[in-house]
């Protein structure tokens, strides 16, 4: 089997069904949201009809049991968070320095 075989089988099975797993809390507390990738599939982030969902980092809150994905405007560096449903999730991959 090829190593892009092998890790596209890993990256597959590593989806949790948000609807029966959600994030395990921050070690702060239920209060502090915890960041992975998730599939949002939310008719409110639809774009002309486009029924597709897609891959995007999303915050799990514990405290008040909701996804948010979070929109960043640049320009003036003001973020906000938006809830949305997530139908899958995974923990963020690492990153290279980790």
């Amino acid at each position: 089997m090829s190593t892009l075989t092998e890790r596209d089988r890993l990256l597959k099975a590593s989806w949790r069904d948000a609807r029966h797993v959600v994030p395990d809390p921050h070690p702060g507390g239920e209060h502090f949201s915890v960041q992975v990738l998730g599939v949002i599939d939310d008719s409110a982030f639809q774009i002309e009809g486009d029924p597709g969902a897609f891959v995007e980092f999303v915050s799990w809150w514990p405290a008040l049991r909701r996804w948010t994905v979070t929109h960043t405007n640049k320009a003036d560096d003001q973020a906000t968070d938006f809830p949305c449903k997530v139908t899958y999730w995974q923990p963020s991959p690492p990153l290279p320095w980790e």
